[in-house]
């Protein structure tokens, strides 16, 4: 067997060293400079693997991850950068990059997503013992037998799975703060244990969860007035907006007589720093970046906590009871992309370890979002097949082929009809998609 071909584009001198000093001796290497052009001399043989590197302005990347998706539309994308923003993470895995590394690089998180990415890649043939090979040359000890406790609970859960198992009820981590805020599902103030009931009119309640939403900073008065008013007039809208302020005001003294809520200085306002304020947006996202941080460095079980603390946190989308906010719409797109990509990596790990049932209990919960996620349909079409469903497998392929076309008006990618035939056939179903 041959070894598996990685493509290396981009980077710096530095990046480029962390990354050949971990790959180096493990496969063919063809590395090339961010400004290079992709030809056909290049995708062939087919690469196993590309590693994408982003050495400036994510806005450099996109063209490349372009011409990747454009010459090879079957080859895993792995995106590597110093410090994403997470808006650029989100923007990354809708152009379909497979994961995201961050530099430093960790050995075992490396090693892992190489090959987790190449598993069902008929360019990837010598896998296993590539597998093997890259642990011995990163020094990484063997993984874990199947009977392992980590295992063992993942097989023996599979079976009339508990409710609270795959998704425990969100950890009362806000008990005792005196400011408590709720922004998934609908917007909910609570104020030294009381539940603020919210005022009429929907602009003030989405002003006061605006300052709430970005309590850690102050905000200037001309970006509420072009927020909330910017179709008024400007004396018209300084007017509706010290008006909302004097109300919000009113509002939360009946509850804290004692400290001003809401602080004016030099034009800026913001929720007074001395207040003890948590909110369920703050605590999802330390989950998911804790559990990002412990994944790369102890692996996807000792993960496995924060990544459903976060999930149960999600109890509905961002603010969804506020319909005409614009500045909610972004906020709104960024967490449900980031919770998509939460339980993508929750699901497709339980796929992995054959907790087919956990599976697909995850990947139902993201079709509920977004019923066009076709790799989605593709991974609940693998379980409901392992699971011995190959009736119901076959009604998710044509549930996908009906969703695709109603929102999209196009056809499954050629992987998809590929798994669909497999299964008509059963035979050479991968185990992994």
């Amino acid at each position: 067997m041959t070894n598996p071909r990685v493509i290396i584009w981009g980077g710096n001198p530095e990046q480029l060293h962390q990354v050949t000093k971990l790959i180096a001796g493990a496969g063919v290497l063809n590395i090339f400079p961010p400004g290079h052009f992709l030809s056909e001399a290049d995708v062939n043989p087919v690469p196993g693997l590309v590693l994408l590197i982003q050495d400036g302005a994510f806005d450099e990347v996109m063209p490349r991850l372009e011409a990747v998706q454009k010459k090879l539309p079957s080859t895993p994308v792995i995106w590597m950068a110093d410090n994403p923003e997470r808006a650029d993470i989100i923007q990354a895995f809708r152009l379909g990059v497979k994961d995201c590394l961050l530099f430093p690089l960790q050995a075992e998180e490396f090693r892992q997503a190489l090959e987790k990415h190449g598993k069902s890649n008929p360019a990837m043939p010598s896998l296993k013992r590539w597998g093997e090979r890259l642990r011995q040359w990163l020094g990484i000890a063997p993984e874990q037998p199947a009977g392992s406790p980590a295992a063992m609970w993942l097989k023996e859960s599979v079976d009339g799975l508990p409710e609270g198992l795959l998704f425990p009820a969100a950890r009362h981590e806000q008990a005792g703060h005196e400011v408590e805020v709720q922004f998934f599902g609908s917007f909910q103030l609570t104020v030294k244990g009381q539940v603020l009931p919210l005022l009429p009119g929907e602009k003030v309640n989405a002003l006061l969860a605006y300052l709430l939403y970005h309590h850690q900073k102050t905000v200037h008065r001309e970006i509420l007035l072009s927020r909330f008013w910017e179709y008024t007039s400007p004396s018209s809208a300084r007017k509706s907006l010290n008006v909302a302020i004097h109300t919000l005001r009113q509002h939360l003294h009946d509850c804290m007589p004692d400290i001003e809520f809401i602080q004016y200085y030099n034009d800026n306002y913001s929720a007074n720093p001395e207040l003890d304020i948590i909110t369920d947006v703050d605590q999802f996202l330390g989950h998911w970046h804790k559990g990002r941080s412990i994944e790369a460095s102890q692996g996807p079980p000792e993960a496995l906590e924060h990544y459903q603390a976060a999930t149960s946190l999600y109890r509905g989308d961002f603010l969804e009871d506020m319909h005409y906010e614009e500045w909610c719409e972004l906020e709104r797109d960024n967490l449900k992309e980031t919770y998509l990509i939460l339980l993508d990596r929750l699901g497709t790990y339980f796929l992995q370890q054959e907790a087919y049932r956990m599976a697909e209990k995850v990947f139902r919960m993201m079709l509920e979002k977004d019923d066009c996620l076709e790799n989605i349909h593709r991974k609940l079409i693998l379980c409901q097949y392992r699971l011995g469903r190959r009736d119901l497998a076959i009604r998710q392929y044509q549930k996908c082929v009906e969703a695709l076309q109603k929102e999209l008006n196009i056809e499954p990618s050629l992987s998809t009809k590929e798994l669909f035939q497999l299964i008509l056939l059963e035979k050479g179903i991968p185990w992994v998609v």
